[in-house]
């Protein structure tokens, strides 16, 4: 403040010596962009707080010291303000302004706060800090506050609303409005009410209506249109209900007899050797109906052979006769599906099947399984054919049971030492002054620097070597032995494993392959 007394009128300031304290309360007033002080009213609005405090105080951040200026048409966003500290004495019939600052520019919603103060004022009672923001009223967006944008969930929209006031659609919803529902995904020929949901149209079914609706009726056809019967194959009519092949269709004719379609549901079996009958059902002896399987040989037994007589048959309605009347063979009969099957049956003493090899059994029905017996060696698996099997070898082995070690040491890779054969490798025993995998490497006896002859690694599959002045040493490890570690000891040299089990060898082990009956480590249970 700048001294004067708050009061009613200057004459009774100047008269009392203690000035009475401020009743301070504050008036904003909007106005367009430029508007002085000396502007004429507040087009854009006012408003005026309660009493605030005294001559001196600060409010931060209390909702009374808030002035809110409604503005009910779109923001400007260029404007200016007044902003008035008043004296609000009691016995006076209007306040007196303290202060008064001016204060014009730009802002757009939303905004921070903007912290001005009078303090660049060149003459003033108060100083006033104060902050400023425009903020749109709720639901409404952009710049000058005019999109407007109510979040709703109902028949008419299912949306939030984005930070500048766009419609953001809920999950399963589309559209402008978001007012269209999602379907289910690949709905192609359906619709929906809601989301995730696909209702066929006419014509169509299926989970995402995909798939068309025959005819109504169609009873062996297919459709690519909604309300199609196109036919299978030997179907025919408009429903797809006539047997254009009743003989492919049914396979009537029973024991390999031979079916001619004549028309319709009717047709004629001619049947082979030794079978009679409308489907060639009638047995005439036990080798007719190719009892044996797997082109195995039918002999029937000398004890059945003199009671094998044609079985007395009474003509059924169609016998030696076509449906339409005219005669056929005595093996050949025409028929309908109407026909019930009877047939005259032989016991299975009454025949003996000679099997081809790889087949057993009293009708040769079996497969041999030459794996029984555990043919392969050496671990190998043995895969059952027909009257033979297949044996795959383990790396290593070869030979048609896998009996045959491959011997790596056929093509002489050793350069300048001895080649040891082992399952599925070698290793080279070299002579003195060689060293290597393959006793490629020559060894300078007179190398000055004879401290250290471990240096070159002489000793292999993790063996420790020692030295002394001039010599050296391999300590091997588990599994191995020889001057050099190279040597895999066999475990199976003493045939651990028992009931002929197979011995696999492995370093500084071995396992046992048992036959099927065997369990165990080595096969001893």
């Amino acid at each position: 403040m700048n001294g004067s007394c708050c009061g009613s009128n200057e004459k009774e300031k100047s008269k009392i010596i203690d000035c009475p304290k401020c009743t301070t309360a504050f008036r904003l007033c909007l106005k367009e962009y430029p508007g002085g002080v000396e502007s004429f009213g507040c087009p854009f609005g006012e408003s005026t707080t309660k009493i605030l405090g005294s001559s001196s105080f600060e409010l931060h951040g209390h909702k009374f010291a808030t002035i809110t200026v409604p503005f009910t048409f779109r923001w400007t966003q260029s404007f200016s303000l007044i902003l008035q500290a008043l004296d609000m004495y009691r016995n006076s019939s209007s306040p007196a302004i303290i202060e008064e600052v001016a204060y014009s520019g730009t802002i757009s919603p939303p905004s921070d706060w903007i912290s001005l103060d009078n303090s660049n004022q060149p003459s003033r009672n108060a100083r006033i800090r104060y902050k400023i923001r425009v903020i749109c009223d709720e639901h409404y967006y952009n710049s000058t506050c005019t999109v407007l944008c109510k979040p709703r969930d109902d028949f008419f929209g299912h949306y939030t609303c984005g930070d500048k006031g766009q419609k953001v659609c809920q999950k399963g919803w589309s559209g402008d409005n978001c007012d269209k529902p999602i379907c289910l995904n690949g709905c192609v020929h359906g619709t929906c009410e809601r989301p995730g949901v696909c209702q066929c149209r006419n014509g169509y079914k299926g989970a995402i209506c995909d798939e068309c609706q025959a005819y109504p009726g169609c009873k062996n056809g297919f459709c690519e249109k909604p309300w199609e019967c196109r036919c299978h194959k030997n179907w025919g009519g408009i429903l797809c209900d006539k047997d254009l092949n009743y003989c492919g269709t049914h396979e009537p004719c029973l024991f390999g007899g031979t079916c001619h379609h004549i028309g319709g549901e009717q047709f004629s079996c001619t049947c082979p050797e030794g079978l009679s009958g409308a489907r060639c059902e009638i047995v005439e002896h036990p080798c007719a109906p190719v009892p044996c399987k797997n082109g195995a040989t039918c002999t029937i037994k000398e004890s059945s052979k003199k009671n094998v007589t044609k079985p007395e048959y009474k003509p059924r309605q169609y016998r030696g006769m076509s449906s339409m009347g005219a005669p056929v063979s005595a093996r050949t009969v025409a028929v309908n599906d109407n026909f019930t099957l009877s047939s005259s049956t032989k016991t299975e003493s009454e025949y003996v099947c000679t099997c081809t090899p790889g087949f057993t059994g009293e009708r040769c029905e079996q497969n041999i399984d030459e794996c029984e017996n555990v043919p392969c060696k050496n671990g190998a698996t043995c895969i059952d054919l027909v009257n033979d099997y297949q044996c795959n070898c383990i790396a290593g082995f070869t030979g048609h049971d896998c009996d045959i070690n491959i011997d790596e040491c056929v093509n002489n890779p050793c350069q300048n030492g001895q080649c040891v054969d082992m399952i599925n490798g070698f290793y080279c025993m070299c002579p003195d002054g060689f060293s290597g995998t393959l006793c490629e490497t020559m060894i300078n006896d007179y190398d000055d620097d004879l401290s250290d002859l471990c240096a070159s690694g002489p000793c292999h599959n993790n063996g420790s070597c020692e030295s002394g002045d001039g010599w050296f040493r391999c300590v091997c490890s588990a599994g191995f032995d020889g001057p050099d570690c190279r040597i895999n000891i066999n475990e199976c040299a003493s045939q651990p494993c028992t009931e002929g089990a197979t011995c696999i060898d492995g370093i500084g082990k071995f396992s046992c392959v048992c036959p099927s009956n065997r369990r165990g480590k080595r096969c001893e249970i």
